[in-house]
């Protein structure tokens, strides 16, 4: 029987470890960029005064960690992280007083909220050039000062691979997976370009929220599913079932 293929949208800092748990469950993992990572060159901020770091994504995590020495204060500042995946690699990459929201920015103010005081510090935010969200001006609303320190710049690809276009166009992917708005729409413009949405009906799209499932409704999926909660663990427990469904469907020896 094959196994059901996936195809990984994350950028490939990231695809990878998705992929082994693909696997995991029983899929073919199959990995697809929309955004390649571009690390800013330059020192590391100034942290004198900072009373938490903030990450919104894991690629943060490896913009500031690049920009730190081994034995950098900011390693001991609280960081507070935007789901158990970014706090996972804040982890691996020598910070240990961390904070985890519960994959969103809302979840993540509400992190913060709980653990410091405005009157006490300084908050920075690790981003990236295109900042989503209204993370530094509603944590201003609550009265917190937030530095947002810009690191690294998500680009989206401009030329679909066509090998594994050629997977789409033929049948022989069954799920795609779409992490954020900016995924979605390049894969979108990208499937458009070269005139095979018609593709899509044989495909399931699996968002990790509401607001990147409206986005992907321009394409004529055979369905989208929306995780339950915007985490990685959460978008795991819906491919596992998607997964199991298509092997069910469609048995093969």
């Amino acid at each position: 029987m094959l196994r059901p293929s996936v195809l990984i949208t994350r950028p490939k800092e990231d695809a990878d470890h998705l992929a082994s748990a693909v696997h995991t469950l029983g899929a073919n993992p199959l990995i697809m960029p929309m955004l390649n990572i571009n690390y800013l060159e330059g020192s590391a901020p100034n942290f004198v005064g900072v009373g938490g770091i903030l990450f919104t994504s894991s690629n943060g995590v490896r913009a500031l960690s690049l920009r730190l020495p081994s034995e950098h204060s900011a390693f001991s500042i609280p960081i507070f992280a935007v789901g158990e995946a970014t706090a996972e690699k804040a982890r691996e990459n020598g910070f240990s007083n961390i904070f985890v929201g519960n994959g969103d920015v809302k979840a993540l103010i509400s992190c913060v909220k709980s653990n410091l005081s405005p009157q006490t510090c300084e908050l920075v935010h690790i981003a990236g050039v295109d900042v989503a969200g209204n993370l530094s001006r509603e944590l201003g609303t609550l009265g917190f000062k937030i530095r947002t320190e810009v690191l690294y710049e998500a680009e989206p690809v401009k030329i679909i691979d066509y090998q594994l276009l050629n997977k789409i166009k033929s049948g022989k992917v069954d799920c795609i997976l779409f992490f954020s708005t900016r995924t979605i729409k390049t894969f979108a413009s990208l499937i458009e370009s070269v005139d095979c949405s018609r593709s899509m009906v044989t495909i399931d799209a699996v968002c990790l929220s509401d607001t990147i499932a409206r986005e992907a409704e321009i394409l004529p999926w055979r369905q989208v599913v929306v995780c339950e909660q915007p985490t990685q663990q959460s978008l795991l427990t819906a491919l596992r079932n998607l997964v199991a469904g298509r092997i069910n469907e469609y048995p093969r020896v």
